[in-house]
This record gives structure tokens, C-alpha cells and sequence, in this order.
């Protein structure tokens, strides 16, 4: 189990930092997404995608979005590891997403992060992102209105 290191107010200001990232999904906000990232960060999607590059960086994100009109993107972390101006940490996401063509989507993944304090806070110098778990549920609208 990975322990947490460093002084409380960094590693809330990193916590604060992913959960703008993650409402940034939610609401689908490039220009709130994007100022997470370092100038030269580095995005690794696994299975051989690999972006570097904020402007590249951006231009990926965007592209995958238009294919969802909906995401929920929730995270845990654990081991918030912070060292002077850099740190690291783990991340569990749990993400429920709508396609645009109705096409359900559960996805668990792990981010293993690196960030960087620059002049104007924490930004993500480095995700490393593995799914660990993805399902296709059936999604029946109406099917929720007997519990309600």
C-alpha cells in the first residue's frame, strides 16, 4: 500500500487539481481539461498511444469527445507522493460514458501520475493510463422508473 508523503496543502492542491480534470469530463470543457497539463506533458493511453505536447495533448482529447455525449469520470487516490515540486500519485477511475450512438460504456482504470508546481499551481507533467476493466451494459431508459 503506497503512503502518502509531503505536506497537506500540496497534496490537496493535487486532489483538487484531478478533480477539475475529472468535472472538466463531466461537463466537456477543453479549456478547463487542457489547463490541468503542463506545457510538455505527457499523455499514455496504453496499448501503444502515446501524446506529447499540451497542443497535441488537446487535439487527441477532443477528437475521442466528440464520439460521447456523455461522461462520468469519478477517481480515488491513493499514495499522493510529494517531493519538493514534483509528485506522484495512483488514481482508480471509474468512468460511465454514452456514446453518440446510444452505446454504453463502464470503464475501471488506474492513471499513474507525475506532476510538476509550476509558477500558477500543480499541473500533470505525466499520466500513464491502463484499463483494468470495461463493460458494455444494456441501457434501458425506462428501466430505472420502478426504484424511483
Amino acid at each position: 500500500m503506497q503512503q502518502n508523503v509531503g505536506s497537506v496543502e500540496d497534496r490537496l492542491a493535487i486532489r483538487e487539481l484531478i478533480e477539475t480534470y475529472h468535472e472538466a469530463v463531466l461537463i466537456n470543457d477543453p479549456e478547463l481539461w487542457i489547463d490541468t497539463w503542463c506545457q510538455d506533458g505527457r499523455w499514455d493511453l496504453g496499448e501503444g498511444t502515446e501524446v506529447q505536447g499540451r497542443d497535441a495533448i488537446l487535439s487527441h482529447w477532443t477528437a475521442a469527445m466528440v464520439h460521447f455525449d456523455f461522461v462520468g469520470m469519478f477517481g480515488t487516490p491513493t499514495g499522493i507522493r510529494v517531493g519538493g515540486d514534483t509528485a506522484t500519485a495512483r488514481w482508480y477511475t471509474n468512468e460511465i460514458c454514452r456514446k453518440t450512438d446510444g452505446e454504453m460504456l463502464r470503464i475501471c482504470g488506474n492513471y499513474h501520475d507525475h506532476y510538476r508546481r509550476e509558477a500558477d499551481g500543480w499541473r500533470i507533467a505525466q499520466r500513464q493510463y491502463r484499463i483494468l476493466f470495461m463493460q458494455r451494459p444494456v441501457y434501458e431508459p425506462d428501466a430505472g422508473a420502478h426504484w424511483r
